[in-house]
């Protein structure tokens, strides 16, 4: 059930309760789910940093990376270990391939207060602070920073803000995750 607010979940769950006909589902969603609702409703998980990531895709990402580097299910300990070394090192240096690209590469046709962080936050980074840059919202929309919380990358409102003050956005005002640093 997507709910961006407790309010609109406690209204969800109401209609969900009136649509489903069937006890024992209610009574499972109710006894399993319903506890477990601050780790996979967004009006709880916005609170938090995911950075983009709002499910275990990436964990079953890195597990199906293990699998292919160990082609095999057996094998001594040893080998194991030098697998994952080989995989480790060799992710690690795309890494650093990506980032130098970064840092070298500027991406153009971004406002002054953004484009100021080119080889600094990640392109990836810079292309959703200037996609927040262009969304239109009402003036007297309130700032509720759930955005900058959850995706650790500054929001249409303070976007605005720094082009309306002619000021640069700060590094600090992305998530370290979006930083061209070496590790």
């Amino acid at each position: 059930m997507y709910s961006s607010t407790e309010k609109s979940f406690k209204d969800n769950w109401k209609k969900l309760q009136n649509q489903v006909k069937n006890p024992e589902f209610l009574q499972y969603l109710q006894n399993t789910w319903l506890p477990l609702k601050e780790y996979h409703v967004p009006a709880w998980t916005s609170h938090h940093c995911h950075l983009v990531v709002g499910s275990t895709s990436r964990v079953k990402g890195a597990h199906a990376m293990v699998e292919l580097w160990l082609q095999k299910s057996t094998g001594t300990l040893l080998e194991v270990v030098r697998a994952l070394c080989v995989a480790f090192r060799k992710q690690f240096i795309k890494t650093i391939n990506r980032i130098s690209k970064e840092i070298i590469v500027h991406v153009k046709n971004f406002p002054p207060h953004i484009c100021a962080l080119n080889g600094k936050v990640s392109h990836y980074a810079l292309q959703m602070a200037f996609e927040n840059f262009k969304t239109k919202f009402p003036p007297n929309e309130k700032c509720t920073i759930k955005y900058n919380n959850y995706q650790g990358i500054p929001c249409k409102h303070k976007t605005k803000q720094a082009f309306s003050k002619c000021q640069r956005l700060q590094i600090s005002a992305f998530d370290p995750q979006w930083h061209l640093n070496f590790p």
